[in-house]
């Protein structure tokens, strides 16, 4: 039945109808470009903290005087048996880096020839438990007249003012890998001492759950020593 000028009841349920599915449809298109993005923000997001990580141990790298097997600066809080720093995944890397002194800032000669210098130790290792990556300093003793403007650090459980916390780089790592590159080698060595060691080739992957969506970021860089 139709009024004068009017609509029947079966074309207004129809155009209801229509309207619904039409709402919905925008709805669901609408939910799914915000999930969309925040995937996409979420991937950006643990790439970008791989970036930084890795942007971290890198400026490192460009600092150090040589890369070490293992650490000559005792640690009374390293593994059992000192830190070993052979390339592969998982391990350590172990960096020699000039020691400045605290006021004057200028590295710290051992001879009147200004051939060699007292290093600090600064170690990169992954904390298999709570998969975090830590920075660790090792201070080196240096001659009466200069004080080291680096701190020892410790693990954050012991720590003190004398011996800071070490530095928490980035959480969630799922892997961590070094290779050492020699002068005119173009492959890493991924199972070989830092001996002679030019360059390092540092792989970090992150992975993170979010919102219960795991997310992986990897990132890679090879730095080369500058101060050798």
């Amino acid at each position: 039945m139709r009024s004068e000028g009017g609509y029947t009841l079966v074309e207004m349920l129809v155009a209801i109808s229509l309207s619904t599915l039409l709402v919905l449809s925008i709805g669901d298109f609408a939910t799914n470009s915000v999930i969309g993005s925040n995937q996409d923000y979420n991937k950006t997001l643990v790439l970008t903290n791989s970036k930084e990580a890795v942007s971290i141990v890198a400026r490192q790298i460009r600092l150090a005087r040589s890369v070490l097997s293992t650490n000559s600066i005792p640690d009374t809080n390293a593994p059992a048996g000192g830190w070993v720093g052979t390339a592969g995944t998982g391990n350590p890397l172990i960096l020699a880096v000039p020691s400045r002194d605290a006021t004057s800032h200028d590295v710290v000669f051992i001879d009147g020839f200004h051939q060699s210098v007292y290093t600090d130790e600064i170690i990169f290792y992954l904390d298999s438990t709570t998969h975090k990556l830590y920075k660790r300093t090792l201070a080196a003793t240096l001659p009466a007249g200069y004080t080291n403007a680096a701190l020892t650090t410790c693990p954050a459980s012991l720590a003190t003012a004398g011996c800071p916390a070490d530095s928490d780089v980035v959480d969630d790592v799922a892997n961590l890998s070094t290779g050492y590159l020699t002068a005119g080698s173009t492959t890493a060595c991924t199972s070989c001492s830092p001996n002679n060691t030019e360059a390092v080739n540092f792989t970090v992957t992150e992975t993170r759950t979010i919102n219960g969506k795991p997310y992986t970021g990897t990132y890679t860089t090879v730095a080369a020593l500058r101060n050798r």
